[in-house]
């Protein structure tokens, strides 16, 4: 009887979901990004984000940030450091051949999750086994 108006989604550059991202704008559907600076062990690690970082002048977590907002998404940050905090703030217009790049490179490996319920919930099985 009632559309959704948002959609929060383990939605980051390991995860980008393309098809997600296009199904729920073609039915004026927002997504809200969670988490969507991935794991701390992955904020960095692309080369991608790493070059258009360095060209910008803006950490790896800024050029995400910025990707994802670019992208039409809700970015949904947490963090506990008052400095981190201030920074996330600061989003970019990343240049059109940049977004690109990122994009492309966001498609090109298999997707990573880093949200899983299943040991939280005490389940015997992984609830994303199979996808």
């Amino acid at each position: 009887k009632y559309q959704p108006a948002v959609n929060q989604v383990e939605l980051s550059f390991w995860n980008p979901q393309p098809e997600l991202l296009k199904w729920s704008k073609e039915n004026g559907l927002l997504l809200e990004t969670y988490p969507p600076l991935g794991s701390n062990q992955q904020v960095g690690k692309s080369l991608s984000v790493k070059d258009i970082a360095c060209k910008l002048g803006i950490t790896p977590a800024q050029v995400i940030i910025s990707w994802s907002v670019q992208r039409g998404t809700i970015v949904l940050l947490k963090s506990v450091t008052p400095s981190r905090i201030v920074e996330n703030l600061k989003i970019f217009e990343t240049p059109p051949e940049d977004f690109e790049m990122l994009e492309k490179a966001a498609a090109s490996h298999p997707p990573q999750r880093v949200v899983n319920p299943s040991a939280g919930w005490k389940l015997p099985f992984d609830v994303f086994d199979g996808q």
